[in-house]
């Protein structure tokens, strides 16, 4: 297959028009025409992941954050970034990044930590604009369909049964195999209805939660103010690292693909281990 077949297929799993205005989605690296047999998931294009494409032998990185936001003015060596573009440029790698459309899309990041509480009745937090999703078939889309919230960013949902807090903190750090959750509460008090925003929590979300009556946010990263306006108005933070809260979406992507494409092989980059540093 070539790789600007696989891309167009990839489109309509994974919607273009849903990401941000601002963001540079879509293929950013390589050949359009070459063929592709391989390809490896990665939340972001670092000297580890290019070396981990290059062991499996990949094709194509498809990463979830793009590595050119901006104009690249240069390509030299001695500047760690540009450094990166050749070294891509130099192991024959192309790459796609997906980003805020895969946040948006259902079954996309917001769906897989709703999946991962557990949680029912999901609905969007912020839906998209109608004219951006204008053109785009949900009802085609074999993944999407599964999934009762429309596009959008975020999800809200509720929990099976009322959870005291550190409970659920308990159960979460499992469920991310992560011990490093920040925690902003004034009490271990009961929770019920549940926002997940993986990612960057947006501070124009803040009335939406309250509308929703939700007792808790689960966010990647929050700014500082944002998350005090969120405490003063009685909803809990839980702050669990923006990749950690992003990574979860990989291996069901993979999965997803693979069964889209069976010629193809997808390998999923292993997550970078804060823990392994001990000092």
């Amino acid at each position: 297959m070539q790789l600007f077949h696989l891309i167009q297929e990839i489109d309509r799993l994974v919607p273009a028009a849903y990401a941000e205005s601002w963001d540079p989605v879509g293929f950013q690296i390589g050949d359009p025409t070459r063929e592709i047999g391989s390809a490896l998931l990665a939340l972001d294009l670092t000297p580890r992941v290019i070396q981990n494409a290059i062991q499996v032998k990949a094709d194509l990185i498809i990463c979830h954050h793009p590595p050119i936001f901006e104009p690249v003015t240069a390509l030299r060596e001695d500047r760690p970034h540009e450094a990166l573009l050749r070294a891509m440029i130099r192991s024959g790698l192309s790459l796609l990044a997906l980003h805020t459309s895969l946040d948006a899309v259902p079954g996309g990041v917001a769906d897989q930590m709703a999946i991962l509480m557990d949680l029912a009745s999901v609905e969007t937090l912020a839906p998209l604009e109608a004219a951006r999703m204008r053109g785009v078939n949900i009802t085609d889309n074999p993944w999407s369909r599964r999934f009762s919230a429309v596009p959008g960013f975020g999800r809200t949902g509720l929990l099976r049964q009322s959870l005291s807090l550190s409970t659920l903190v308990k159960d979460l750090r499992l469920k991310l195999a992560t011990p490093n959750l920040l925690i902003a509460a004034e009490k271990d008090q009961p929770v019920s209805r549940v926002a997940v925003c993986p990612g960057s929590f947006d501070g124009e979300w803040v009335p939406l939660l309250s509308d929703k009556r939700c007792d808790l946010l689960v966010c990647g990263e929050i700014k500082h103010h944002v998350q005090l306006a969120l405490t003063q108005a009685g909803i809990t933070v839980i702050i669990a690292g923006h990749d950690v809260s992003e990574r979860i979406v990989l291996e069901p992507l993979a999965d997803l693909l693979r069964w889209r494409f069976p010629e193809i092989a997808f390998a999923v980059c292993p997550p970078f281990d804060y823990n392994r540093m001990a000092f």
